[in-house]
């Protein structure tokens, strides 16, 4: 089991790194245009930011306290991978430093979860804190393809979503054991917060099998920050109550 854990461990870090790597030195671009319909797999991501993952950022304003910090991060997070998935969409595959300034904005706020973890060790919600910093890499997927998937360092993308998953996992089952008699809102973000983690596995398997979905008759990538549609996700915090 600890050796089993290491590994997950080895790989979460490398494949973060990773990340990051292809998106350091990117610099900011004029805004693109995401006018036009949506493709399917837009639409199919739309329906989990609309779906489990609207339900976590509720349950998250309604815990309150650091949950409900981290969680704009984590928003964000999936909100800037929603841009960059328009953008596979319309566009040919592009080179790596075009691809670096894509997934910067995916990569800062992956970076913006974790540190808020490690700076709040302290926290009474730190099995929540760490519920999200554990899982959110698995928004790197969109790094992986095959075949270098045949490297265990690098494995196909659905099941390194399942990976985060399963790291995540460990958290949110010490939130379900420390809550489940005491405020179901936790129990209820946990399960949310797993679910949609398990859609994203969904999503990818079945639209990004064996890499990103890029249109080969599409335009050339640029790395512009797309001014996007609006997505079906999760509306902004309402103000505090009285």
């Amino acid at each position: 089991m600890a050796s089993d854990l290491a590994g997950i461990v080895k790989r979460l870090e490398a494949v973060t790194s990773r990340l990051e790597a292809v998106a350091g030195g990117g610099t900011d671009s004029p805004p693109g245009d995401d006018t036009g319909s949506l493709a399917p797999f837009v639409q199919a991501y739309d329906d989990i930011l609309a779906g489990p993952f609207a339900k976590v950022v509720v349950l998250s304003q309604q815990i309150g306290g650091d949950v409900n910090t981290q969680v704009e991060s984590v928003r964000r997070a999936f909100q800037a991978q929603r841009e960059f998935i328009v953008q596979v969409a319309k566009c040919r595959e592009p080179t790596q430093d075009v691809l670096g300034k894509m997934l910067q904005p995916t990569a800062e706020q992956i970076s913006a979860v974790q540190s808020f973890r490690e700076g709040h060790r302290a926290s009474k919600l730190f099995n929540h804190l760490s519920a999200f910093s554990e899982a959110i890499p698995a928004l790197g997927w969109v790094t992986m393809k095959i075949p270098e998937a045949t490297d265990p360092m690098n494995p196909k993308p659905a099941p390194y979503v399942k990976e985060m998953k399963d790291a995540g996992m460990f958290y949110t089952n010490r939130v379900l054991k420390d809550f489940k008699e005491k405020d179901n809102r936790h129990v209820e973000w946990a399960r949310a917060w797993i679910q949609t983690l398990m859609a994203l596995h969904d999503y990818v398997k079945e639209h990004h099998t064996t890499g990103l979905a890029w249109n080969k008759a599409g335009a050339q990538a640029t790395g512009a920050a797309p001014a996007s549609a609006p997505s079906k996700g999760p509306a902004p915090p309402p103000p505090p109550g009285p």
